[in-house]
């Protein structure tokens, strides 16, 4: 169960540096796939999303170092559609375009690898130290 009060007040701090945000999308994935290994009839379709795009791209990767020019499809497939989504977003600066450029595809590959590690090997130790000085 999820309580929703209006009066409760929070307060988010954006990770002041890019290696931080890969750290905490990769721990939030981690911790996902472990959960998601738990319990995986609770698990939303949507959570799988991130880990089977790390996985296509990966197996595509491979294929591609073996000579199957395709291999490169999925990669390139995502790249377009972040590109697409980049161009098309609403009231967004040159720089904050650019910048989805990079993030978008920073967190989706961090939380998806993640995903897979927690979901192969148990989150264990993992914890997010981003916001941690």
């Amino acid at each position: 169960m999820v309580w929703f009060s209006p009066e409760l007040s929070v307060t988010y701090w954006p990770r002041g540096r890019f290696d931080k945000l890969i750290k905490q999308f990769w721990s939030t994935g981690v911790w996902r796939g472990d959960l998601t290994r738990r319990n995986l009839a609770a698990a939303s379709k949507r959570y799988f999303a991130p880990p089977l795009m790390v996985a296509v791209v990966a197996a595509g990767l491979v294929a591609a170092a073996f000579g199957l020019v395709l291999g490169i499809l999925p990669l390139a497939g995502y790249l377009a559609a972040v590109a697409a989504l980049a161009v098309t977003a609403a009231d967004l600066s040159l720089k904050a375009r650019v910048a989805l450029l990079v993030v978008l595809p920073s967190i989706h590959f961090s939380w998806g690898a993640g995903f897979w590690f927690g979901f192969l090997r148990g989150a264990a130790k993992t914890v997010d130290r981003s916001r941690v000085s």
